[in-house]
């Protein structure tokens, strides 16, 4: 005679044993925290739980759940399902770590977005704002501010190139240098040699870089 078992503080099922035969009164003897009951069949993240008869429910224990009216993370500590939560996948969670931009709740659950309009124009106007970080503007294109040279460094093209070029072009030696297009935001860019323009140095381009230097440190007008 098998007695199925259940944990003592969960109720849930965890196998069953062979119960021993009763020697005074005949029949089998129950072991504690067990019954008679055959347990039902179950799938994953699922486990049956005995509540004077044997129930299935949700065992998503170890998982990531969020909270939705605040969107925060949590691991799965408990049978069942928890109003105001939601269960997701370990793929979820990471991408939403790497791009919460790309979740929202929405009617109360919570929902990739990547494939909408606000999603889109939202990384556009991130990816828009990083390049006006990293370039700045003049009539010959726009001007990466950090420059790899070819030893593998990197120079500020303000502070430790534009002096060397305002003196080369003084002394009428031509100075090429690389200038870009403003590149679509749409997505992100993996090859920027697309966008480059080999110049030559103009006396009006120097004339930009320094406004543009004098412009990086105008002081903060406080009202």
């Amino acid at each position: 005679m098998l007695a199925y078992k259940f944990d003592k503080t969960t109720k849930e099922y965890l196998g069953t044993q062979e119960a021993q035969v009763n020697p005074l009164e005949g029949g089998y003897l129950l072991p504690a925290n067990s019954t008679f009951i055959e347990a039902p069949e179950y799938e994953q993240n699922q486990i049956p739980v005995f509540e004077d008869e044997w129930i299935v429910k949700a065992d998503y224990r170890g998982s990531w759940q969020v909270k939705l009216d605040d969107v925060t993370f949590s691991k799965v500590d408990y049978i069942g399902t928890k109003s105001g939560y939601q269960v997701i996948s370990d793929e979820v969670y990471n991408d939403y770590q790497a791009d919460n931009d790309k979740y929202k709740v929405i009617d109360g659950v919570f929902t990739d977005i990547s494939d909408t309009e606000e999603y889109r124009q939202k990384k556009a106007r991130e990816r828009e704002i990083e390049f006006n970080k990293a370039f700045f503007n003049t009539s010959l294109g726009y001007v990466r501010r950090s420059v790899t040279m070819a030893d593998g460094s990197h120079k500020d093209f303000l502070s430790d190139l534009l002096p060397v070029i305002s003196m080369g072009v003084q002394a009428g030696t031509p100075v090429n240098i690389l200038t870009y297009d403003k590149p679509p935001f749409e997505h992100d860019i993996e090859d920027w040699t697309e966008y480059q323009n080999q110049v030559v140095v103009t006396p009006q381009f120097i004339q930009e870089c320094f406004l543009q230097l004098s412009n990086d440190f105008l002081p903060i007008n406080e009202e």
